[in-house]
């Protein structure tokens, strides 16, 4: 069989449950009988499920949850509404007042859930089969496959919670899993022990397959490792990791056919955002009225009467703050600016008396002036009720990212003059002149401004502050000001992680809190 036709990652194979569960013990919903598992055509619909997790209507994380963990919580974003908070506890996430009865929203049991496919096909094919269709080559491009999706979980948990349970192996039982915490450095070496091993088993590209970025590919394990690296302090190893990965146009060995998309508002119109020349792996939707893989998160961020047909009964969740819009138009930024954001005046609504923006301590609720809401998230909406969903795309890895990890990496490692080049890379296609910056500390502040510019909206920011340094970020926030010049939080860097969920640690006595809750 053709490496093209191993793993399906067909977007109906299967029917999904609900992503969200009861902490990190349950099985994956989904899990074939174990008398048909053993076989190419078990593991290929266990592959297909731990995509399909990823983009099922049902889960929220890769949706727009890392848009509340790391914009919301930032500087870049803030939650809209005050009038109908929902279970994932937004408001407190950006208002800092989030504790471990709220914070499971941050991802804790939904990335398990995830986890627990990934490690039922990594279980199973590790056992004898019978099947001559199975051959290595089959088994071991799909347990690349998972592994690279476990990292990435992995990768999202420990951003979000520091220290968590590796998991590594599926249960049989309902008894909670009593396993404490593995240390941050454990983590860390589990996450790129399973990327190393991707990287050695996926392929560069699947011939004849017209939505390659859906899959995983070597390319895009190398760039997941080079932010792993990244966020562990290891700019060594991510210097290697994106030279590994990034074509030659920016000094790496990768493939040539990787390049920055000419217009950056591609990156998130739904007719042009899916399987561009930048992305090393997106999830894609398609919409619709109930389509179990509709990208909902549409009504959740973009403004109510834009390009929307029906009634939309949402306040948003993640709008820009005007600390953001002021730094784009500081920056004389308005491509990127423009490319993700709109402007609507807050007084036009489609619910009759229904305001859409409420939270005060960003704009007045009486605001005339324009608004901005993103659009990075879904612009246009199938439909025709509020089941409904979008088709855009949801980049998580692209080159853009690498390319300013490049730079990052080259300037902690004391190669200033070679990162430089390498931002105005990134510059040049927002029209925007070179970095006057020169210095490593100046380079350094200027490297993360451009990515807060670059992937604002984006699920980026957060963990940007945290690895540019933990003072900083909390002296950030604590300056940071409503748009009367009132300040508006008062954190320390305990608040940099999220509590462990209260679930987690009532049924894992061997789990302990983050300090600070």
């Amino acid at each position: 069989m053709k490496s093209k036709n191993i793993v399906l990652v067909s977007l109906s194979v299967l029917s999904m449950t609900a992503c969200k569960r009861s902490f990190l013990t349950q099985t994956p919903p989904n899990q074939v009988s174990s008398s048909s598992v053993n076989t190419l055509a078990g593991l290929q619909e266990i592959s297909n499920n731990s995509f399909e997790q990823m983009v099922d209507a049902g889960g929220h994380f890769y949706q727009w949850f890392d848009l509340v963990n790391e914009d919301v919580r930032s500087d870049n974003s803030f939650d809209g509404q005050t009038d109908n908070n929902s279970n994932e506890a937004v408001t407190q996430c950006d208002n800092f007042t989030d504790n471990a009865t709220t914070t499971d929203g941050r991802g804790w049991t939904e990335l398990y859930g995830m986890i627990g496919t990934c490690n039922l096909l990594i279980d199973v094919a590790a056992k004898p089969s019978s099947d001559p269709k199975l051959t290595d080559s089959a088994r071991n491009q799909m347990v690349g496959s998972a592994k690279f999706l476990r990292a990435l979980h992995f990768f999202n948990l420990v951003k979000a919670y520091g220290p968590v349970v590796l998991t590594l192996h599926t249960y049989s039982t309902d008894t909670a899993v009593r396993q404490a915490r593995a240390s941050l450095a454990d983590c860390y070496k589990q996450i790129v022990s399973d990327l190393t091993d991707a990287i050695g088993a996926l392929p560069n590209t699947y011939p004849g397959v017209v939505n390659q970025h859906t899959r995983a590919t070597k390319p895009a394990a190398q760039a997941l490792l080079a932010k792993v690296y990244a966020q562990e302090g290891d700019y060594t190893d991510c210097l290697a990791a994106c030279n590994a990965v990034l074509p030659p146009a920016y000094g790496g060995t990768g493939l040539g056919s990787f390049s920055l998309v000419a217009n950056f508002a591609d990156l998130f119109d739904d007719n042009a955002s899916t399987n561009t020349t930048e992305s090393f792996f997106e999830i894609q939707h398609v919409g619709g009225t109930n389509a179990p893989t509709r990208n909902f998160a549409t009504w959740l961020i973009a403004p109510s009467d834009y390009n929307l047909t029906i009634p939309d009964p949402f306040t948003k969740f993640v709008c820009p703050t005007q600390d953001l819009v002021n730094d784009y138009k500081n920056s004389g930024d308005l491509v990127r600016m423009n490319g993700v954001m709109v402007f609507e005046n807050d007084s036009t609504v489609f619910t009759p008396g229904r305001i859409f923006f409420d939270n005060p301590n960003h704009y007045p609720t009486n605001a005339t002036a324009q608004i901005p809401y993103l659009i990075t998230r879904g612009q246009h909406v199938q439909g025709g009720s509020y089941a409904a969903g979008g088709s855009q795309s949801v980049i998580i890895l692209r080159l853009a990212d690498i390319i300013l990890l490049k730079a990052e990496a080259l300037n902690n490692t004391s190669q200033t003059a070679e990162a430089i080049p390498l931002v105005n890379a990134i510059r040049a296609r927002a029209h925007l002149a070179p970095t006057t910056a020169t210095t490593q500390s100046d380079v350094a502040l200027a490297i993360l401004h451009e990515r807060r510019l670059e992937f604002a909206g984006q699920g980026h920011r957060w963990s940007d502050l945290r690895r540019f340094g933990a003072q900083y970020t909390v002296d950030l926030m604590n300056n940071f000001t409503d748009y009367l010049g009132n300040k508006l939080y008062n954190i320390n860097a305990n608040m940099l992680l999220y509590a462990i969920p209260i679930g987690e640690l009532n049924s894992n006595p061997a789990c302990t809190q983050n300090p600070g809750y």
